[in-house]
């Protein structure tokens, strides 16, 4: 594994590389999992069909939708899934349906890996929470805002700390589950899928 290691009380695995899977496994046995939040996410270059690749779009769907899916799935197949409270996806509004298909919105730039992964992410979402709503395990889809980073759009002005610090103040709204919300104003707002 690459750069992967185990250091006090935290992991930094690559997430493409399945031996992570059982480094994550190992970390897990002995700790107390209150929340999954599944930050990863990457897209491409290839805002255009013609400069799209399906390397790019598996690449992605590899770490914006398998991802999630297999930490999600460790935890719950380990002895702590009966503590696990809240499954946080972080999304996008460009893995939206309606935002993808409406008119009104601008979609130059974004990917078409970013794009469809993030809608298939949005998908493994909705998944989760019917199957976890029984357990009584909150799910959510959470597109972060536009965010001032060196990967965001030119319009941004939402601090990824502020976002971070959004986040945090929603999770402790436990009837929240099953929505697609964005952290991009101050109140919440729902997004649809």
């Amino acid at each position: 594994m690459k750069k992967d290691k185990l250091i006090d009380d935290f992991i930094a695995a690559d997430i493409t590389d399945p031996s992570a899977y059982e480094l994550i496994e190992k970390f897990i046995q002995n700790k107390t999992i209150d929340f999954i939040i599944n930050n990863a996410g990457i897209g491409s270059k290839g805002a255009t069909l013609k400069k799209e690749t399906i390397e790019n779009i598996k690449y992605a769907f590899q770490l914006n939708v398998s991802a999630p899916f297999m930490i999600t799935q460790i935890v719950m197949n380990s002895h702590q899934a009966s503590k696990l409270q809240c499954v946080v996806n972080i999304s996008s509004r460009r893995g939206s349906i309606n935002f993808g298909v409406d008119p009104r919105i601008d979609k130059t730039g974004c990917s078409y890996a970013y794009r469809i992964t993030k809608a298939a992410q949005n998908m493994l979402t909705a998944c989760l929470y019917e199957e976890l709503k029984e357990n009584n395990i909150r799910v959510l889809a959470i597109h972060p805002g536009k965010l001032i980073s060196r990967l965001g759009v030119t319009n941004a002005a939402l601090a990824p700390n502020e976002s971070a610090n959004r986040l945090f103040n929603l999770l402790d709204d436990v009837s929240l589950s099953g929505k697609f919300i964005s952290l991009e104003n101050s109140e919440f707002t729902e997004l649809p899928w």
